[in-house]
């Protein structure tokens, strides 16, 4: 909701671990928590500098440039100065989890009174960020890893009709530019482009020029 060149503000991410095809382990956080991290000062983008005034660049606001080939690798970096480390990064924007959220519907949480759907996610997840927030407070990442914990559950209980429906929906927000991949291997990046996930600016090649209005 709150606009960047490549996407929205990152206030969260989640590091999902892989293992023979399988998802093996996944947790979620907080950006602020690498964020605080960061050690040393890192010279930001002119116009971050003017808009934030906030002195140094942050990993919350990595996604600057808005060519995702050069912002994936930016991001990675901001991520790894504050120790993550990872093999890529996928760049998810909101609609996509509600799209989701539509085809599954009502999502059950564990330690929470609430069920998830598609219309209320955002509103829910504001609400845990925000009321009775303090420094050090865990309450956003404890929701979202509970809709995490949650969606997981639902999609391996998903019939076939659902699942059919899931991957279509999935598919079409891929297809509208809301995913973009970066990987950090250079062959799986080629890869990644050549699909047209790489969210990169190419010029069409029946046009010498075009223009691309960015708003953040």
């Amino acid at each position: 909701m709150e606009l960047r060149p490549t996407g929205g503000f990152m206030g969260s991410y989640a590091k999902l671990k892989f293992e023979k095809g399988g998802l093996a382990d996944f947790y979620i956080q907080d950006i602020y928590a690498p964020d605080g991290k960061l050690a040393g000062y890192v010279k930001p983008p002119e116009q971050i500098q003017e808009a934030f005034k906030q002195g140094g660049w942050k990993l919350r606001d990595a996604n600057w440039d808005v060519d995702f080939e050069k912002a994936g690798p930016e991001i990675g970096w901001f991520f790894e100065a504050a120790g993550e480390t990872a093999d890529g990064i996928v760049a998810v924007n909101l609609g996509v989890v509600e799209k989701v959220l539509e085809v599954l519907g009502e999502v059950e949480l564990l330690d929470y009174p609430e069920k998830v759907t598609g219309d209320n996610f955002y509103f829910l997840a504001q609400r845990h960020a925000q009321e009775g927030f303090f420094p050090g407070s865990t309450q956003k990442k404890d929701f979202l890893s509970a809709v995490g914990g949650g969606l997981r559950k639902r999609i391996q209980k998903a019939d076939p009709v659902e699942m059919v429906e899931l991957a279509k929906a999935v598919y079409l927000e891929v297809a509208r530019g809301e995913v973009w991949v970066w990987m950090k291997d250079k062959n799986a990046e080629t890869k990644i482009v050549g699909m047209g996930l790489g969210g990169g600016l190419m010029p069409k090649e029946d046009f010498d020029d075009y223009l691309y209005i960015v708003e953040a």
